[in-house]
């Protein structure tokens, strides 16, 4: 009996990044964010009129916002590995990793992505 069948995933990115339990937010090399996915505006607050903003719009700590562009500084200069840390947010420890994003070999931006930690 086969189980499964040849499964197209092409065009389901969108559905993909709504479903997965962590929050992702697409920065872009000027810092500004692009996109948020469902379980970033759940764990991380994001909301609709920071789409387009400076990320500072979405950080209330300026040591935050600084560490970001550097950050991107460092994607931009050649660095390939993600950035890895946990903070605390809302009563929330969160894993967090932030990545260079590339299409087509090139840098545009950066994948912010956080998971709550299980306790």
């Amino acid at each position: 009996m086969k189980v499964s069948q040849r499964w197209e995933l092409e065009g389901t990115e969108r559905e993909v990044l709504e479903q997965i339990c962590a929050g992702i937010t697409l920065v872009d090399l000027d810092g500004r964010l692009r996109y948020y996915n469902r379980e970033a505006a759940r764990i991380l607050d994001r909301k609709p009129e920071y789409i387009g903003r400076d990320v500072a719009a979405c950080h209330a700590k300026q040591e935050s916002v600084e560490r970001i562009r550097g950050m991107i500084r460092a994607f931009e200069q050649g660095r390939k590995e993600p950035f890895h840390w946990e903070i605390e947010r809302f009563g929330r420890r969160l894993l967090i990793s932030f990545s260079p994003l590339a299409v087509e070999g090139r840098l545009v931006g950066c994948i912010h992505m956080a998971v709550v930690k299980p306790s």
